[in-house]
This record gives C-alpha cells, sequence and structure tokens, in this order.
C-alpha cells in the first residue's frame, strides 16, 4: 500500500449538522479505519477542533488524541529560540531569491519584527516571507528590511490582532502617576 501518513486538514469546515457533512464524516471515520489498520498513521488538523462537533463522535474521540498547536510567541527564551528556528528553516528557502541579504539576517536580526507581524501564525508568517520577498525583489535591494516587512498587508485577522496587541502594549507602557498627564492647569496659568 505504501501509505505511511494521511492528513486531512480544514476539518473544522466539515458542517455535521448537514446530512451532506455527516455522510462525509462516516466516509472518513471508514478511511481512517481502513488506513489505520495498514498501520499508517492519521492526522486530522483544523482551527479549534476541541469545540468542533466531529470531536464529540465515539468513534473519532476513542481514536484519537488532541496535540494543540499554538502560535510561536516571545514570552520566554525557550518560545524565542523555537521560533528562531522556525523562521531559519523558512528562511533558507527565501534566501536564493534574496543574493544581497546575509542568510542570517532574517532569522537572526529581524525575528522581534516577523513575530509581531505575524503574531507567530504560520499562515501570516508565511505570507509575510512571501510578500517581503517579493518586494525586496520587485525594488532590486534583494534582501529583505524592516522596510518591506512593514509594507506587507497582512489578511484582515492578522491586522486586528497587530492591532489590540499594539493598544494593549501602550496601555501596557503608559506613565503611570505622570503629574502632567492628569494635573489641570492651576489658577493663574497661560494655556
Amino acid at each position: 500500500h505504501g501509505v505511511r501518513l494521511l492528513i486531512v486538514d480544514d476539518l473544522h469546515l466539515l458542517k455535521t449538522s448537514l446530512k451532506l457533512g455527516r455522510e462525509a464524516l462516516d466516509h472518513l471515520k471508514a478511511v481512517v479505519t481502513a488506513v489505520g489498520e495498514l498501520g499508517a498513521t492519521v492526522i486530522l488538523a483544523g482551527a479549534n477542533l476541541h469545540t468542533h462537533p466531529v470531536m464529540d463522535d465515539p468513534q473519532v474521540t476513542g481514536r484519537a488524541y488532541e496535540i494543540p498547536v499554538a502560535p510561536y510567541s516571545g514570552t520566554t527564551k525557550a518560545d524565542r529560540l523555537a521560533f528562531q528556528q522556525f523562521l531559519r528553516e523558512c528562511a533558507k528557502h527565501a534566501q536564493p531569491y534574496l543574493p544581497a541579504g546575509r542568510p542570517d539576517h532574517i532569522w537572526k536580526e529581524l525575528p522581534h519584527i516577523w513575530l509581531e507581524r505575524s503574531a507567530g501564525y504560520h499562515r501570516d508568517l508565511l505570507q509575510l516571507l512571501r510578500d517581503a520577498t517579493t518586494a525586496a525583489i520587485e525594488d532590486g535591494t534583494w534582501a529583505i528590511t524592516e522596510k518591506h516587512l512593514a509594507g506587507v498587508t497582512l489578511a484582515a485577522r492578522a491586522e486586528r490582532r497587530n492591532a489590540d496587541a499594539h493598544a494593549t502594549r501602550r496601555r501596557a507602557t503608559a506613565p503611570v502617576g505622570d503629574p502632567s498627564a492628569t494635573a489641570a492647569p492651576r489658577s493663574g496659568a497661560s494655556a
């Protein structure tokens, strides 16, 4: 048979409330059983599957276990290192098209910008890499710069997430107890 791994992605799009969706789920369970009997691994992937009705099916939950995949973060040193390693692997694919850029520039000098712009999500990170690489080629610099990263328009979801994160950081870093921010002008003082 030769099948060692079967990946079913976007399972969250399956509408089990519809008859066709239930039939598709029954077919999927039969395929998973058949492939499993051959010794292959099946990966069911999708967004928020832990809350999806497919995970309420005893035939699915009896054979599966959940491995949540969170976005990369920069919270700890280990988090930052894991993100840099992922970024380094991604950069290997772009580097042949960026001859003016140093191989380590993307993952060693700019990881904080990549992380901030992508919020650690793979899809947004890959879009950022594609679009920044294209911009570097089109403008003739042949190396990704902060300007290229800032110029990429991400999906609306990512832009909202970045705006929310930026607002949170602004509130968290606002000066506390700054008398000039809250003090009313003294009487007799000119405005």
